[in-house]
């Protein structure tokens, strides 16, 4: 809930910014206003395409590979209770239980 009104907070800031910008930009004059408008919506246009690239280059895969890995291999039978030990070691490894 706390992060939810954080966000909110942030967001409202941000729109409130804007507004001002915008506001100054027109104040200022009618042709500023328009290229601070069509500069925007080039800059948005331009990051809008990049959010595919910032996914592609997140650490999130990467992660999630490692965390599957790891799961799976805690959970693998053959691993926890490996076939064809030395005898020696055969003795020391625990056996295999049954729930």
């Amino acid at each position: 809930m706390v992060v939810a009104v954080v966000g909110f907070a942030l967001a409202a800031l941000l729109f409130f910014a804007i507004d001002v910008v915008g506001h100054a930009a027109f104040d200022s004059g009618h042709a500023i206003g328009v290229w601070v408008v069509l500069a925007a919506l080039a800059t948005s246009a331009a990051l809008g395409s990049a959010i595919n690239f910032l996914n592609l280059s997140s650490l999130q895969q990467v992660l999630t590979q490692k965390l599957a890995r790891t799961f799976l291999g805690a959970s693998n039978d053959s691993r926890v209770h490996p076939v064809g030990l030395t005898p020696l070691f055969r003795s020391t490894w625990p056996a295999k239980t049954t729930i």
